[in-house]
């Protein structure tokens, strides 16, 4: 007998995908056909994400939160899809939360939520497409997959999620886990290439163009398309990690590769076979259009395995703790609009902050106090590493000092302090 929360997931889906046809068919077509479009764009793909957002708009009103707030809700989807699916490939209630927690910290994870780009619903399918896969709705896989094809091409990283599954499951022929169970006769995938056939016969009703035209446009906004605004030997991970200021995202890259070293190391490819194709895969991958954040598609493969390498050598509870941490900083700092100055962890609390300021910015450059207050959350990153010896040389040298809070609730105090130039 099938869970709830399986039939509820289906029975939204399926409501969600016929009425997204049903209502393209009818309006679509006539909104954006070629000759009306000023974006070349929705001459080719892009019309799912663009009715998406543009009818419910047009009930609820054009007006930047609202569209925020649909981004939001297409994440807080594809975060609980994934806990569901995570639960369908046997990993642990703690490893489940951990990749909760991580998912929505993460920058990724913030700027698709709120942006009005498309890695949010491509998340969205991508996450039910995997849900939907381990519990055997082929058809459904299918579809779901072409249509993020259409909401936008780099959707096609989505399908390197089901491969991993899929090949996983081959590799494992004695395996007691799910792979062993998940594996599909030809009824099966017969389904699978149906609900393909569904997907690119609606691809072609919204873009009723030559494969020519198709190719040409594909061709030209890939990594030729793109080659005058990126370095494209870079890739989405190479601009991801190493173009962005103040290189703040390669703590992660770090962290992803000793995941990936004791992933290897302690052979839990025997067991997750699938997440080590899903990031080989996704690397390979990530090459095709460089645009860095297309990273957001990419990462909760490489979530899943920080997650499993964390369980394995037992310090999920210290990755656990990590984001207790975050939890405490983001609390306790004022809303007020004075500047804030913290450590890189405490970034990933306070990134939405437009005045926070890493402790690693080259404040002994400034020759005078650059603001007359501000807040420092000093926590054990900030105390201990050299890297941020020239920001407190700074603030003491300029700042009087004084305590606003502090918490103990990790075991190692954070300590909220109030800087006033003096």
């Amino acid at each position: 007998m099938k869970d709830l929360n399986s039939l509820a997931v289906q029975r939204v889906l399926y409501f969600i995908i016929i009425v997204n046809i049903l209502s393209n068919c009818i309006f679509l077509y006539d909104i954006y056909r070629p000759h009306n479009v000023d974006d070349a764009g929705l001459m080719f793909f892009r019309k799912t994400g663009a009715f998406f957002y543009g009818y419910i708009l047009n009930i609820v009103g054009w007006d930047y939160g609202k569209a925020q707030l649909l981004s939001a809700l297409l994440m807080v989807s594809s975060g609980w899809f994934w806990f569901l699916a995570l639960k369908k490939l046997h990993f642990k209630p703690a490893e489940r939360t951990a990749f909760l927690m991580l998912f929505f910290y993460m920058e990724f994870s913030f700027a698709a939520a709120t942006s009005l780009r498309y890695e949010s619903l491509i998340l969205f399918f991508q996450s039910a497409a995997i849900l939907l896969l381990l519990q055997k709705k082929y058809f459904l896989v299918g579809l779901i997959s072409s249509i993020a094809v259409e909401t936008h091409p780099i959707g096609v990283l989505n399908l390197a999620y089901l491969i991993g599954i899929m090949a996983s499951s081959y590799a494992h022929i004695h395996s007691s886990d799910f792979t062993h169970r998940l594996k599909v006769n030809q009824r099966e995938i017969i389904y699978f290439f149906l609900g393909c056939i569904v997907g690119v016969a609606y691809y072609f009703y919204l873009h009723p163009l030559s494969l020519t035209s198709l190719y040409q446009f594909l061709y030209l906004n890939s990594i030729q398309g793109v080659g005058e605004h990126y370095d494209t030997k870079l890739g989405i991970l190479g601009l991801y990690f190493f173009s962005t200021k103040y290189l703040r995202h390669i703590p992660e890259l770090i962290i992803i590769i000793v995941a990936l070293y004791l992933f290897i190391s302690n052979q839990i490819y025997k067991n997750r076979l699938f997440v080590l194709i899903w990031v080989l895969l996704l690397i390979v991958l990530s090459i095709l259009r460089p645009v860095f954040t297309y990273s957001a598609i990419i990462f909760p493969a490489f979530i899943v395995l920080i997650v499993s390498s964390s369980q394995a050598i037992r310090k999920l509870n210290l990755l656990l703790l990590i984001f207790v941490c975050l939890t405490e900083v983001k609390s306790f700092v004022p809303a007020d609009g004075l500047p804030v100055i913290g450590s890189a962890m405490s970034w990933f609390a306070l990134k939405e902050r437009k005045t926070f300021k890493s402790g690693v910015y080259p404040f002994y450059r400034l020759k005078q106090p650059e603001w007359k207050e501000a807040y420092l959350v000093e926590d054990e990153f900030y105390r201990n590493e050299d890297v941020y010896r020239g920001a407190k040389d700074y603030f003491s040298k300029n700042y009087r000092f004084s305590t606003i809070k502090t918490s103990n609730l990790t075991g190692k105090p954070i300590v909220l302090k109030k800087l006033t130039q003096k």
